[in-house]
């Protein structure tokens, strides 16, 4: 059975582990061109009031994370959309955002907003089912970048 939880400081090598694999099998080409600074201290990077890390289990197994990153004081990012390749299409990563969007009404944000490449296509799929809409694209030479929104 699924359960998601906040991050403890005793899974941040389990999650490195999961998206450093991902971010390898998946994006390698583009792996260069993310930012990999919020996983050096999971816990520490999102402490602030109104930031939250999630991560998916599945019997202990870590299998998937979300975050949850201020922006500003309405504006919340949605950040960190990793799920196991075993555990894809089914609902998993669904739960997730759907997780993340009640923990950001709970603490009064007003817009939630997803940064992604064109490359992110089962990430951006799983935002648009969850109601996220095309605010901006960006084209840079081979891949586009998508920032999504949703209004809270």
């Amino acid at each position: 059975m699924l359960k998601v939880r906040k991050i403890q400081k005793k899974d941040e090598q389990a999650v490195r582990d999961l998206i450093d694999s991902i971010m390898h099998n998946e994006f390698l080409n583009d792996k260069k061109h993310y930012s990999t600074d919020d996983l050096k201290n999971i816990t520490e990077y999102y402490s602030g009031e109104k930031d939250y890390f999630f991560v998916a289990e599945i019997d202990g197994e870590i299998i998937g994370t979300c975050a949850i990153k201020q922006d500003d004081d309405k504006t919340a990012l949605l950040r960190r959309i990793f799920l196991h390749p075993h555990f894809r299409n089914k609902g998993y990563g669904l739960v997730l955002i759907e997780t993340a969007v009640d923990f950001c009404r709970k603490h009064g944000y007003v817009n939630l907003a997803f940064r992604g490449s064109s490359r992110m296509e089962r990430a951006l799929n799983v935002c648009k089912k969850k109601g996220f809409k095309e605010k901006e694209k960006i084209e840079l030479g081979d891949i586009s970048v998508f920032i999504y929104n949703l209004s809270l």
